[in-house]
């Protein structure tokens, strides 16, 4: 496809090929927010943010088999560039290939397919020529064969084949969005029908605000099997910004200033502003299991493991989806407790999850901690009814197979109440004085994730509808608990503690 691409874009080149004169005289066709500019007479705006997604767009289309999920606030200028200026660079580039565009409503999918289509008939600058039956907006063609068609999510587009694939706002509304029956609907659309329609090599865009925990976005960054790039864009930026923001920098400010921003913020309230302008839906609000968790306070770069303390990890014993570990430190002296890394792998059984984590000790530099403390769910004391062996049992013959000798298992008989060790992480993650004891590295993207979105029920359990959510923080929990109950008080001035 980059050849195919390049080749197209410079039709006047000789026919030994694009001189470095003619990739450079066209070098706007090759992306489509460049595209859009000239295209445009300048009408249209290559804001900051569009530039990065444009050039993401361009990368995944030229490659092949692109799949890419963009998120980021409504009304800033998303669906123009990948809805109706992208489409147009497609074509004009490879007027042979096919476009399937679909939204939550055929009318609104309808709309971009006439605005793509205007564009060929109007636009004088187009190179791509359109059939004399191409009258309607929701399904016409070029006079090479290409073409575009449009259609609701949910929608018939059976017999079709796309080259470049769009899903934009497949969630109507809030009431939608978080409706289970209407998730699953299209979570049953795009598997069964709309991702059936690739052509070889054909990329995926699905372009959104995020809605809720369960959305499109979410099942595809949970349960999908394809690799998706995941753009996540903030109305206000927060650490770690893709763009290089700093905390609080607007992302659009030509449209949406930060002054303007914070005035909807509150006008919206913490929980749609949370999910539709920050992007982390559930992340806010009544119901989260960890509410006192926030990325500035608890989520800090500059987290290392310290040699001479003792090196935890904390386990998560499940089959399906698999065996979830997270790798941390105590200062006790300090009352800091960190999360370095951790250990995931579908299915992953005990022998597979300790030889990541002897992997990721190699990485390190090897076996240089005082000793080695395993924490985890009491129920990993159960003992098979063949070898009498238990979970914790095969996990130290493990790390005797790592060389490690000065080990603990510190995992209690029984499990504590599940609201007492809630209230001990809570209590970790910011004290009643404000002060932060827990730290995880950005690296541990699924333990974050967990600390942010996982929510009780109405009686008081955590919930576990989502496979892909609870297991790092149940094993971060039995952690936390044991080393700082509730009721458990640091005394600074002995180093010492007592409980009440």
């Amino acid at each position: 496809m980059l050849l195919e691409l390049t080749m197209a874009a410079t039709l006047t080149a000789s026919s030994g090929g694009p001189s470095d004169a003619d990739l450079a005289a066209m070098a706007w066709r090759f992306t489509p927010h460049t595209f859009a500019e000239v295209m445009s007479g300048g009408a249209w705006q290559p804001y900051r943010w569009l530039c990065y997604v444009g050039n993401i767009i361009a990368e995944a289309v030229a490659e092949g088999d692109g799949r890419v999920i963009v998120n980021c606030p409504p009304r800033h200028g998303k669906s123009h560039l990948l809805s109706h200026w992208t489409p147009v660079w497609f074509l004009d580039n490879l007027p042979h290939r096919n476009i399937i565009l679909t939204s939550y409503e055929a009318g609104v999918a309808m709309n971009w397919g006439r605005l793509v289509r205007n564009e060929f008939e109007r636009n004088p600058a187009c190179r791509t020529r359109l059939r004399e039956d191409s009258t309607s907006a929701s399904r016409w063609h070029s006079t090479t064969g290409g073409g575009m068609v449009t259609a609701g999510a949910g929608g018939p587009i059976t017999g079709l084949g796309g080259d470049l694939l769009i899903v934009d706002d497949p969630h109507k509304s809030w009431a939608e969005a978080h409706s289970p029956l209407y998730q699953e609907r299209v979570w049953e659309w795009f598997t069964s029908t709309f991702y059936t329609r690739c052509e070889p090599g054909a990329t995926i865009m699905v372009v959104m605000q995020r809605w809720a925990e369960d959305d499109l976005t979410g099942r595809l960054l949970a349960r999908h099997e394809d690799h998706w790039r995941h753009i996540s864009l903030p109305a206000l930026a927060e650490d770690n910004d893709p763009l290089g923001r700093a905390p609080g920098e607007a992302l659009c400010p030509e449209r949406y200033p930060r002054e303007a921003l914070l005035k909807i913020r509150k006008a919206v309230g913490a929980a749609v502003w949370q999910a539709l302008y920050q992007q982390e839906p559930g992340g806010t609000g009544q119901g989260r299991a960890y509410e006192n968790f926030t990325t500035a306070a608890n989520v800090d770069a500059l987290v290392a493991h310290v040699r001479t303390l003792p090196l935890q990890v904390s386990i998560d014993f499940n089959i399906d989806p698999g065996m979830h570990l997270v790798i941390g430190q105590h200062d006790e002296h300090a009352d800091r407790l960190t999360a370095l890394a951790e250990v995931y792998g579908p299915r992953m059984a005990i022998p597979a999850a300790m030889e990541s984590f002897g992997r990721w000790i190699e990485e390190q530099g090897g076996w240089q901690w005082p000793e080695l403390h395993v924490f985890g769910d009491a129920s990993g004391h159960s003992e098979d009814k063949q070898t009498a062996a238990t979970d914790y049992d095969l996990v130290a013959a493990h790390i005797r197979k790592l060389g490690i000798t000065n080990y603990r298992i510190r995992v209690p008989k029984n499990a504590p109440p599940i609201k007492d060790s809630l209230n001990a992480v809570n209590e970790a993650m910011c004290d009643i004085d404000g002060t932060p004891h827990y730290f995880v590295h950005p690296r541990c993207e699924g333990l974050i994730a967990d600390w942010k979105h996982v929510k009780l029920g109405p009686d008081g359990k955590i919930v576990k509808s989502n496979s892909a959510r609870s297991h790092f923080s149940d094993a971060e929990r039995y952690r936390i608990n044991y080393l700082r109950p509730v009721g458990m008080v640091n005394v600074p001035t002995t180093g010492g503690r007592f409980s009440v």
